[in-house]
């Protein structure tokens, strides 16, 4: 799982500590949700379409939670039962019969900035925005 590192958050940081953990990480959420919102266009554009066109209609933004509070979001396949994480898998890595179709790393490599500055910029005026009231 590729994951995107953000550098330039310290003076934003600073100013969510001012908030309650509750607020913080309402604003973290929200503002990582909009940003994942691009790669995830960009999964969707990338993915190849098959006959029924699941794969593409299954790229979801999901939190993801992790450990010591952590806020996060990904993008990722959901399944509804047909197997589509797995129909994703084999079409990124590839089989013997499938040749690799890296869709989410050409994604990423695309939007990957622009997702980063959505996320900046996102968290940055939500916390002017909690500041304002």
């Amino acid at each position: 799982m590729a994951k995107l590192e953000f550098k330039g958050l310290d003076a934003i940081l600073k100013k969510l500590d001012k908030f309650p953990d509750q607020i913080a990480k309402a604003i973290e959420k929200q503002g990582l949700k909009e940003a994942a919102e691009i790669l995830k266009a960009e999964v969707e554009a990338q993915a190849p379409v098959g006959e029924t066109g699941l794969l593409r209609s299954s790229v979801e933004v999901v939190p993801d939670r992790g450990k010591n509070g952590f806020v996060g979001m990904k993008v990722t396949i959901v399944g509804d039962g047909e197997g589509d994480p797995y129909y994703a898998a084999m079409n990124q890595f590839g089989t013997k019969e499938i040749p690799a179709n890296p869709f989410m790393t050409r994604a990423i490599e695309s939007k990957g900035e622009a997702t980063k500055d959505k996320a900046i910029e996102a968290i940055g005026r939500l916390v002017d925005e909690e500041l304002s009231k």
